[in-house]
């Protein structure tokens, strides 16, 4: 990210698909299948996200996009957001938040209480 900072980028909006993905019931059955555990996995990814995005100056807005794999109205993860947004939503170190609401597979608007406040 440093990187991005040094040339001048001031705004830069990161594709999360590791979160999206542990929404979806199924694909958290594969991930169990391959002997992880889905619950824990969050805080693992906050961890490297945090890390990356540690080192950029003050002036600099990092965003993210929940991306679902939505391309050509095809879709590779549904389910709600519950599972992994107490995580995303309240540690990891976004300044803003990009959600797909744009189908009931993505399910209500409840995780949203993890918000930072102000």
């Amino acid at each position: 990210m440093r990187a991005f900072a040094d040339a001048g980028c001031r705004y830069l909006q990161l594709d999360e698909v590791n979160l999206a993905y542990l929404c979806d019931p199924a694909l958290r059955e594969k991930v169990t299948a391959r002997g992880e555990n889905p619950d824990l996995l969050p805080a693992v990814y906050a961890g490297m996200i945090n890390a990356a995005i540690s080192d950029i100056p003050d002036d600099m807005t990092i965003c993210m996009h929940l991306c679902r794999g939505n391309f050509q109205s095809t879709f590779v993860a549904s389910g709600g957001y519950e599972p992994v947004a107490e995580t995303l939503l309240g540690k990891i170190n976004y300044d803003g938040y990009f959600l797909e609401y744009d189908s009931e597979r993505a399910g209500g608007f409840e995780p949203l209480r993890f918000l930072p406040k102000g």
